[in-house]
């Protein structure tokens, strides 16, 4: 499955399957100015994708150091 994490102006962030947000796109994108996912990532399910966005979110991280 595809996930995607859209990041606000203030801090906000939304991670989901991306077929969550093509459902809901009128709604769920509202509080985002950017309407483009800031990463992408393919995983089996929701518990590797959590992993996989946690390891993005340390690399984020420990890149702005």
């Amino acid at each position: 499955m595809k996930y995607v994490l859209y990041e606000g102006e203030n801090g906000d962030m939304l991670f989901t399957r991306e077929e969550i947000v093509n459902a809901n796109k009128e709604t769920i994108l509202t509080p985002f100015t950017n309407k483009t996912p800031t990463w992408t990532t393919e995983a089996e399910n929701d518990g590797d994708a959590i992993t996989l966005l946690n390891a993005h979110m340390i690399t984020k991280s420990v890149g702005k150091s």
